[in-house]
């Protein structure tokens, strides 16, 4: 060998292969849709994420990321596996801090070589308002309702 850093000798005729592996990335739902879902206290959601992966030998794993709101529930608990996979999601919301949150769930279905693919659910959630109502000319007294979600005031006027 030569010392001189100059010099560089090289091998000619030298080969390399590469392997390639096609995969398929996990492909995840959200039914009846992915939102925006926008609640106000007391009201309920529920929706199903499901993940599928067109190798069907690969087992894919479902996960969350994010805030959660508080009450949430996965049935399946996340994270879980099969292929495909799917949990429930079910929420009963509760007062948000501040009279207003904003809560963004990443869901992401990740297969044994590493593909993942990842979907965003938002998740807004607003205290009740508060409704006044005052000078009233003619107007009947309320006749039902406590002004809760699912049960309004009724109002009528004479």
């Amino acid at each position: 060998g030569n010392n001189d850093p100059t010099t560089v000798q090289c091998t000619p005729n030298a080969t390399l292969t590469f392997t390639v592996i096609v995969e398929n990335v996990p492909v995840i739902t959200v039914s009846p849709n992915a939102g925006p879902f926008n609640l106000c206290t007391g009201e309920e959601l529920e929706f199903r994420v499901r993940a599928t992966d067109a190798d069907a030998d690969q087992e894919v794993t479902l996960s969350v990321a994010g805030a959660l709101p508080p009450g949430i529930t996965f049935t399946p608990t996340l994270p879980t596996n099969e292929n495909p996979v799917e949990t429930v999601v079910r929420l009963t919301a509760q007062a948000p801090i501040g009279g207003n949150q904003t809560f963004n769930l990443t869901f992401t279905a990740t297969d044994p070589t590493g593909c993942a693919s990842s979907q965003v659910v938002t998740i807004n959630i607003s205290d009740n308002p508060t409704v006044t109502l005052s000078n009233f000319s003619g107007a009947a007294p309320l006749t039902s309702g406590n002004g809760t979600a699912g049960n309004p005031f009724v109002v009528c006027v004479g």
